[in-house]
């Protein structure tokens, strides 16, 4: 009878230990989570941030669709300026500056 005391004693002291442990590991989940979000509102936040600086980047530049693919590269420039000229005349040549000049494959 006396072992069996010991046996019940042992369990509760167990499990009085197990009920410690999780009371721990649920108020650590609930940390991660409320850091989770929170790292997922920065992100959201950064996206926006992101989103609007690239379109603040595009802010003055221009598409053109329909060009030759005979156009080299090096030439894109003075392409890009006779068609300015050409449609925009009224634009004077010595304020069309143009920074980069590129091919995109995309359409």
């Amino acid at each position: 009878m006396d072992s069996l005391r010991k046996d019940v004693q042992q369990l509760g002291k167990q499990t009085s230990h197990m009920e410690s442990k999780m009371d721990e590991f649920a108020s650590a989940h609930n940390d991660l989570a409320m850091h989770v979000e929170q790292m997922e509102q920065k992100l959201t936040d950064t996206d926006v941030k992101l989103a609007d600086l690239e379109d603040r980047a595009r802010r003055n530049n221009l598409r053109l669709r329909g060009m030759p693919e005979t156009t080299l590269p090096e030439n894109l420039q003075a392409y890009v300026r006779g068609l300015l000229q050409a449609y925009a005349p009224e634009i004077p040549a010595d304020i069309l500056i143009i920074d980069i000049d590129s091919r995109s494959l995309d359409s």
